[in-house]
């Protein structure tokens, strides 16, 4: 799990920043005590994709706060263009977009830090790359684990493929609002 980027469905990106620590991997009983690793949380490129550029952020959470998974930690105030149909020689028309989006903890975690940059600059910011991140968490192990085998947090692999879906249901759905 530590090192290689993960991706959740709904298109963040999670970047392990350290190893577990050795020092306390048993408690002093001798039974295996769960490894915690920081993580920076952003949005994967395909997230512009859907919501086109960062425009303002708004934290909800503290740090040092234990969050759930699922649980918002901030909303994205956000601006760009959705598709709306096609026209009869198959253009696609595009209108302005403007709305919010609750940006969530991928798994149960511990908010570490905010991005400060990001939320004093998200459009400059805030971006698919490792300098865009937008919070760091610190989550166990077992969590992350759990995230996994619940399919919350994916692989680069699995990622592509809930990617390629959604790009054809787009389509589909696009083709089907054509008069």
């Amino acid at each position: 799990l530590a090192g290689a980027p993960m991706y959740t469905p709904t298109h963040e990106i999670v970047r392990p920043r350290a190893l577990p620590s050795a020092p306390s991997l048993t408690s002093t009983s001798g039974e295996p005590r769960d490894a915690f690793v920081n993580v920076r949380v952003g949005l994967a490129d395909r997230a512009f994709d859907e919501i086109g550029d960062v425009k303002a952020i708004t934290r909800l959470a503290e740090t040092g706060k234990r969050v759930s998974r699922g649980e918002t930690v901030c909303v994205l105030k956000w601006e760009g263009f959705k598709r709306t149909a096609s026209d009869e020689l198959y253009h696609a028309v595009w209108a302005n977009a403007t709305g919010n989006r609750d940006f969530t903890a991928p798994f149960n975690c511990e908010i570490g830090a905010f991005n400060e940059k990001a939320l004093a600059d998200p459009y400059n910011v805030v971006c698919g790359t490792e300098v865009g991140w937008i919070v760091e968490c610190r989550v166990t192990l077992s969590e992350m684990r759990a995230a996994v085998k619940d399919g919350h947090l994916l692989s680069e692999k699995q990622y592509a493929e809930v990617c390629d879906a959604q790009e054809r249901e787009q389509d589909a759905a696009a083709s089907r609002a054509y008069p």
